[in-house]
Parts: C-alpha cells; structure tokens; sequence
C-alpha cells in the first residue's frame, strides 16, 4: 500500500467518523428539542390549570358577594313588608309609646297625633290589651333597628363597589388574589405534572404595561423574554388587561438531566466510534510502516547475502581455475574467507527466523532456575573481546540480593548480550559501559549504561518495534537490522518484566530491565 492509498483510506474513515458524529449530534439535537416541545407542553397544562383555579376562586368570590347582596336587599324587602302589614293593622304600632293614654273604658285613645295623622279618624278605638299592643311595638322597633343594620350594610356594600372602581390596578389585583396563594398553586401544578424544577413568575399589566406582582425583585428582564404568557381573568370587560407570566431558569438544565440515558449511551458511542478509529488508524499507519521496514530489510538482507555467496562463489572458481595455483599460506587464507562468509550466511539466517518469530510476538522459552548476575556475567564474557578491540572496558557494581529466577537462561543472556553490543556498536569513542542491579520492593532492577552517541527523546518508545532503526544521527552509519531492542523487549516481557530507555544526545543510554524474582516457576 503506498502512501497515497494510505491517505485516501485515512480521508474516508474520517469523513465516515465525522459524518457518524454529525448525524448523533443532529438526532440528539432533535430528540432535545422534541423534549423541549413536550415540557412546553406540559407546562401549558399545568398553567391553564392554575389560570382556571385563579379565575374560578375570583369567580366564586363574586358570585358570593352578589349573593350576600342580593340576600341583604332580599332581607330588608322582607322587613319593609312585615312593618307596612304590622302598620296597616295596627296603626298605632308606628308611633311613640307616649301619643296613646288609656281611658276610662280601658280603650287606648291617640293624642297628639303625628303630621298626616289627620287623615285617619280622631278617634281609634282597638280591642286588644295592653300586653300585646306593647308587645307589638317592641316588635316593630325591632324590625326597624334590624332593618336599620341591613339598610348600614347595603350602604357597606355600595361604597365598597365605588371605592373598588377608584382602586389603582395594583389595589385591584391584589384585592382579587393573594400572590403566596399563586405560588403555591403553581408550585403544586407543576409538581403534579412532574416539573419538578425551579420557576419564577409575574403578573404583567398592559394598561400599565409593566409587572406589578413578581416573585423575585431581581428577576424583571428576563420574566418579560418568557414564551410562557397566560391571561388573567378572561369574564373582565377588558380581559387582556393582565397576564401571568412563568420562567424556568432551569429548563435546558432539566430537559438534559431527564434525557441524561440518551447523553450517556451518546458519549459511550462517541468514545467507541473515536477509539475504533484511532486504533484502527494506528494499526493501518503501523502495518504500512512495518510492510515498508519489512520491504526495507529484505533489500538490504537480500544485499548481504549476495555478498558472501559472491565472495565464495569466486574462491570456489579459483580452486577450479588450472592456471591458479596457491600455497599454504594462500589456502588457508582463503578457507578463513569463505568460514568468515559462511558465518556471516548463518547470522543471516538467524535474524530472518528471528523476524519471523518477532511477526508471532511469542518465544517458546525453556524455563529453569538460574541466577540473573551468573547470566550477565556470561553474556559480558561473550561479548567482552569485542570490546576490547575497540579498547572499550565493562564495569560492574551488581549488588542485588535476591537473584534467583526462573527463565530460559540462553534467552537471557541473548538480552543483555544485544545491549552490550548495542553499546559497543553506537559508540563513537572507546566504549564505556556500566553494569548495575539492585533490589526492588518485587524484584530486581538492572541498568545497563553507556557513552555511545545517545537517542532523541521522541525516539525512546519507538526503538523498541520491530524492525525500527533511528531515522536520524550517527545510527544510520552503523549495519543493522532493527531488530535486536524488539528481540529484548519481547523476551523481557515474557519473563514478566519491562524495559525502558533513558537517553542524552552525545552521552549516552541508560536501560532499566525489571525482573520479578520469585520462588516459583511462572505458570
């Protein structure tokens, strides 16, 4: 795959990505907005309850007032009929006690008689006694006081109609409702309808046009941007006179919390989708990296077998050439060249098996016990004449304690061996290198460190992959296949352990093998 197919394919996953993305943020939207229509439903309901309520409270308060009107005018109609028959019967129960004396008959006789008096005869001559005729009057000034109290009433009545028409709008409403009354009722329809969030509301009057009851003193602006308008008395000969006005400062915070399964299984699809997409972006980049590294090595390992087999195929051809002749000396030399040639087909050979047990990612390891400084001092030993060709030396300071592990020892000392080779083959003066080990709280920690010519840091986790050699520095003048530091990684980690770099441009690496030392084999 070239890098143009690569870009392409990269291009499209991400247009997919994005598309996916655009169409859950454009349904979320939808369904938000769908749950906003609803709780606007809803609230419409619950206000048109409250409304109703507010009106069918004033409502009934007039209509009871009418009824105690009309029942006072009723009452005093009664009384004024119960007198005028008490007055045509008995005449005389209108006047004072003192216009009637009692004769010498024992008839009641009315003396100065009161203006229009002259109409009746001037003389009124009644059989009852004086017990009842008194009786009759202390009805009738009953009557009359009671009547006197209804008529006081009625005039209650009629001024308090005239002052109600001088009111303010203010006095008016608030003569009509009680605000803790509005509140509590709309707290209690909300509640019922399941809005159980934070409200604030208002009564607006259009004639003043401002609000004169609100629930919060510093909450005026924003009431009056609210889409939630309900007018007020309806049965008013001027009905749009007020409206009550509700906001939810909470509302989007509400809807959200109410679709929080929807927002959840979102995010969770947002991360899958976003984490199928890096990996599968980072699995594509690193394959095409590694089929490019892999087209890499087998060029350049194709360039190195071609040399020896060069090499001995013409020595073969000189022993075959009649005119030729060699010596002694001239033999053995030439035995020496094709046994260095061979040697070096066999290393070929072992590295082409090692990447491909490297593609598997799994050693089949020979687990047995050993001890850890036995097998750096044997790798030292292998790897100790070449740096004394190169007048380098090795020093160590291993002062662990607990050394006993069980691993495959040839693979070990394969590991610490490629790092002192490594340390000998990067280095551009007579080579250093420290070996240490020391005890951890679950373990052993080796550091193996050197001069060499160092790694960048953006460099230190790639050295580790497979086939991955430093793209800049002095590492590309040195042969190589990048695949020794993939070689020790896969082998430390399989004997549970980890490996990390740390590295200065110009003075060298440091690296840190851990190992967990247990009294067991792995299982």
């Amino acid at each position: 795959m070239n890098k143009k197919k690569l870009f392409y394919i990269i291009c499209a996953m991400s247009i997919a990505l994005l598309g996916f993305i655009s169409v859950q943020i454009y349904w979320t939207r939808q369904v938000f907005r769908l749950q906003e229509q609803i709780f606007k439903n809803t609230v419409n309901q619950a206000m048109d309850e409250v409304v109703f309520q507010i009106n069918r409270r004033d409502i009934a308060e007039r209509v009871l007032r009418y009824r105690q009107h009309t029942e006072l005018i009723r009452r005093i109609d009664t009384l004024n009929t119960r007198m005028a028959a008490l007055r045509q019967t008995y005449p005389y129960v209108a006047f004072e006690e003192r216009s009637f004396s009692q004769s010498s008959q024992d008839n009641f006789v009315l003396s100065d008689p009161p203006p229009g008096a002259d109409t009746l005869p001037a003389r009124v001559t009644v059989q009852p006694s004086a017990a009842h005729i008194r009786h009759l009057q202390q009805t009738y000034r009953a009557l009359e006081q009671e009547r006197a109290l209804l008529l006081l009433n009625s005039r209650l009545f009629d001024d308090l109609l005239r002052e109600t028409l001088r009111h303010t709008p203010e006095q008016n409403l608030l003569g009509r409702l009680d605000p803790y009354e509005v509140d509590s009722l709309i707290a209690r329809e909300l509640n019922a309808k399941g809005l159980h969030t934070g409200f604030e509301w208002g009564i607006f009057s259009s004639d003043l046009s401002k609000l004169i009851v609100r629930r919060s003193r510093d909450y005026g602006v924003r009431l009056l941007q609210s889409p939630y308008f309900y007018p007020l008395f309806p049965n008013d000969p001027s009905p749009d006179a007020y409206f009550l006005i509700v906001d939810f400062p909470q509302q989007k915070v509400f809807i959200a919390s109410r679709m929080w399964y929807l927002g959840l299984v979102t995010l969770l699809l947002f991360g899958l989708q976003a984490f199928a997409f890096a990996y599968t972006l980072n699995a594509v980049i690193r394959q095409h990296r590694f089929a490019v590294q892999k087209a890499d090595f087998i060029n350049h390992i194709t360039h190195e077998i071609k040399t020896p087999v060069s090499t001995i195929s013409l020595v073969c051809e000189s022993f075959r050439d009649p005119d030729i002749h060699y010596g002694e000396a001239e033999i053995q030399n030439l035995l020496h060249i094709v046994q260095h040639e061979s040697g070096r087909l066999q290393q070929l050979s072992r590295q082409m098996i090692e990447i491909s047990t490297l593609e598997k990612g799994f050693y089949q390891l020979n687990r047995q016990e050993c001890d850890l400084h036995d097998i750096i001092r044997q790798a030292i030993n292998y790897s100790g004449f070449q740096i004394m060709l190169n007048r380098g030396r090795i020093q160590t300071d291993l002062q662990a304690t607990r050394t006993l592990f069980f691993g495959d020892k040839e693979r070990l000392i394969s590991v610490f061996t490629n790092l002192i080779e490594n340390a000998n083959k990067y280095c551009e003066r007579a080579p250093l290198i420290q070996i240490d080990s020391h005890d951890t709280p679950d373990g052993i920690e080796i550091t193996v460190a050197d001069n060499g010519i160092g790694i960048p840091k953006k460099q230190w986790h790639k050295i580790f992959e497979k086939l991955y050699r430093v793209p800049a520095g002095n590492a590309q003048k040195h042969y190589g296949f990048g695949l020794g530091l993939s070689f020790v990684k896969s082998i430390t980690e399989q004997h549970k352990g980890k490996i990390w770099v740390e590295s200065e441009l110009k003075k060298g690496s440091i690296f840190h093998l851990r190992f967990p030392t247990v009294a067991k084999p792995f299982r």
